[in-house]
């Protein structure tokens, strides 16, 4: 519950508190700014949500936490392969990641969220399954970027491969967008130096 000014009616025309000319100088009247200061904020505020109780039929609502489960360590345990395999900081592959993320139009606070997620700072309920699920219903973009940047790790590839059929989409696993990094197996042509 949220608390108010209990002020007139004529708050809603000041403008936010601003004069209309917006050059209010709070110690050239120093009488207004007490005035306004001693004001009592007792006039409670609340707001009724009205929730649906009927049962969500999404895919995120159906996983059962060993799906869930699975997910979770698909995509953790590809994140960390990848690092490792191709010798990158945890700071250094989440920055191949989120500039992954970028080109796939993730909004910045999705972006924010799957960072704690890959760092294990957020676990996954279905609650949060549903929310992903209503985001982005065709594909999941961290699969997509993990894919994408490597395709040789065999659980994170299941993992991609299970949420794809689970959300009935069809199509590859790697996103052209992307670049896939080098593979550190092959030899790397050496560098001229004459």
């Amino acid at each position: 519950m949220a608390y108010f000014d209990d002020r007139s009616r004529t708050d809603l025309s000041r403008n936010y508190g601003y004069e209309r000319s917006n050059q209010m100088h709070f110690e050239l009247s120093p009488e207004w700014y007490e005035l306004l200061h001693r004001r009592k904020w007792q006039r409670a505020f609340e707001l009724k949500v009205s929730a649906s109780t009927e049962e969500c039929s999404c895919d995120g609502c159906k996983m059962t936490q060993r799906e869930i489960d699975f997910f979770t360590e698909g995509t953790r345990g590809g994140f960390t392969y990848i690092a490792k395999r191709h010798g990158l900081s945890p700071s250094r592959m989440w920055g191949l990641v989120e500039n992954g993320m970028r080109a796939l139009g993730v909004h910045q606070d999705d972006i924010d969220q799957i960072q704690s997620f890959c760092f294990g700072w957020f676990e996954l309920t279905p609650q949060a399954m549903h929310r992903w699920t209503e985001r982005f219903p065709d594909r999941c973009p961290l699969l997509d970027v993990l894919c994408s940047l490597d395709q040789s790790c065999e659980k994170l590839n299941a993992t991609q491969d299970w949420m794809l059929s689970r959300k009935g989409s069809d199509g590859r696993t790697r996103n052209d967008v992307i670049k896939p990094l080098p593979d550190p197996d092959s030899p790397q042509p050496v560098p001229c130096t004459l």
